[in-house]
């Protein structure tokens, strides 16, 4: 229960930062997997936590929100990789994790290693800083 809560916070969070700082006036139609909320596409066999379809001047957003536990498992690491390859094929997207404050560096080295090693730099990639966990 408390992981679920926790994730609960972090996609809030990320919904907050994305429509404040990359939607402004134009939310589009932002999408989270959240309980009484419209859930997002299914991208192959994972369902993004946040979800914002390319429009005008907005680009493709596939956000994810990992607990400190779960960023560190082989079932997040196969996620987010099937998050890369789907932005590295819509251009232009952005995939963006949150994740707790004192797991930043551990997020930011994750995405360059799986970006790397799967021919995937080109991806914008974005993890969020100072959230709680």
């Amino acid at each position: 229960m408390v992981e679920l809560s926790t994730h609960d916070n972090l996609v809030l969070l990320m919904e907050a930062w994305v429509c404040n700082n990359l939607l402004a006036d134009n939310p589009g139609s932002l999408q989270c997997d959240l309980p009484h909320r419209s859930t997002p596409p299914k991208i192959g066999n994972n369902i993004p936590d946040l979800y914002v379809a390319a429009h005008g001047d907005v680009p493709l957003i596939l956000g994810e929100a990992k607990t400190a536990i779960d960023i560190e498992s082989r079932r997040s690491h196969q996620q987010i990789i099937a998050f890369l390859w789907h932005c590295d094929r819509i251009s232009p997207s952005r995939l963006i994790l949150a994740v707790p404050w004192y797991k930043v560096p551990y997020a930011r080295n994750l995405l360059r290693r799986l970006s790397r090693q799967n021919g995937l730099t080109s991806v914008e990639t974005l993890v969020l800083e100072n959230l709680p966990g």
